[in-house]
């Protein structure tokens, strides 16, 4: 349930799964930690400044945690 995160790659706005108690991180190509939150449903990486590259993005439940990989193609 945690890998419904669409669109991949994105232009903009990536939705997030609807799971209850959800924290995301998102990290560049590097590991450095870009941006993290909970209680939302979209990340817009418009309005997080952001270049084009693929990032990693980490789902976090007090059950399970992933990592998903994300293309960013500015456009």
């Amino acid at each position: 349930m945690l890998q419904s995160v669409y669109p991949n790659p994105t232009t903009g706005i990536v939705n997030l799964p609807q799971v209850e108690g959800l924290y995301w991180q998102l990290h560049d190509a590097t590991g450095r930690l870009i941006a993290d939150g909970s209680g939302r449903k979209q990340i817009d990486f418009r309005t997080l400044g952001l270049a084009e590259q693929t990032y990693t993005l980490r789902l976090i439940t007090d059950e399970v945690s992933t990592s998903i990989k994300l293309v960013y193609l500015n456009q």
